[in-house]
């Protein structure tokens, strides 16, 4: 099983029994995360991790968590506790698109940065990323 957000399972049982109020929602939901059965931290750093692994940068990441309105301060412990030892967002950057040419029959920067952008790369990681690629 994996993680839910609070926002994500209100969605659900709002959606599998709309006679269920909004109290009786938030009650049940203040039940599950009283009993560590919901928490919107673990998820947080679920979702990190899990997107880091598929290549995404942090601007796609943060926007994904604030779609699940995943507070900042939440937001902000997953990346430090997923930063802990690891390489830099710049770096991550480098290698994503190191893969991505691998697969490439004719690349250009042009396509590098529209790639990289799409993956939630800010825009200074990215140019020195192509920079480095196609110097």
């Amino acid at each position: 099983m994996r993680e839910h957000s609070r926002y994500e399972l209100t969605q659900k049982l709002t959606a599998k029994d709309p006679q269920l109020s909004r109290a009786e929602i938030g009650a049940l939901l203040d039940a599950c995360a009283d009993s560590g059965e919901q928490s919107d931290a673990r998820y947080a750093e679920a979702l990190v991790r899990s997107r880091r692994a598929k290549g995404y940068g942090r601007q796609r990441i943060v926007a994904e968590l604030r779609q699940h309105q995943i507070a900042a301060t939440w937001v902000e412990e997953a990346f430090a506790s997923s930063d802990a030892g690891e390489e830099t967002e710049s770096m991550r950057c480098l290698v994503v698109l190191t893969k991505w040419m691998r697969r490439q029959t004719k690349p250009t920067p042009e396509k590098a940065y529209r790639f990289l952008q799409t993956k939630g790369f800010n825009f200074s990681e990215a140019q020195q990323a192509v920079e480095q690629i196609f110097r």
